[in-house]
């Protein structure tokens, strides 16, 4: 019985310390200087509200199964051999940064990767790569995105 007497009696005093260190923590810190077990939401303040990123507009289908201008993550049910769009949105990113670095064996390199996996089976793909800017809630809620600029336009034999 005196064995959980203690136990019981040091579990109260942790659960004392750690409500008085948050407090401590909460009225000392800074709020860029949130500590995780003490302030768990502070992961969310490290997403970028208003983020850039590359995007494939499609142009023209030689099938004509997609309307033009509509993105390549809307359109992939038409794109049967599309199965992972989070592997497409990856290869869209790195073909948009070999881009804006100017190396041509990286660009080569990532138009062969989306044009093999990813657009094939619908004759010759004509697309953009475009930088796109947005509000996350607000494209999360709506779809909507502030502001849409062609890097550059490409063709795919399809």
């Amino acid at each position: 019985m005196a064995g959980y007497r203690r136990l019981q009696g040091l579990l109260t005093a942790l659960l004392i310390a750690y409500a008085l260190g948050a407090i401590a923590v909460k009225l000392g810190a800074r709020r860029d200087r949130e500590r995780y077990p003490l302030f768990s939401w502070s992961l969310f303040s490290t997403v970028e509200a208003e983020p850039t990123e590359y995007a494939v507009r499609l142009v023209s289908v030689g099938t004509g199964a997609v309307p033009a201008g509509r993105f390549l993550d809307q359109a992939f049910e038409a794109f049967t051999p599309v199965r992972m769009p989070a592997e497409a949105w990856l290869v869209t990113q790195k073909l948009g940064d070999a881009l804006a670095s100017g190396d041509a064996a990286d660009l080569a390199r990532w138009r062969r990767v989306l044009e093999s996996n990813f657009l094939t089976g619908h004759g010759p793909v004509r697309y953009e790569i475009v930088r796109c800017h947005y509000v996350t809630l607000e494209r999360a809620a709506t779809g909507a995105i502030r502001s849409v600029q062609t890097v550059a336009t490409f063709t795919a034999a399809g």
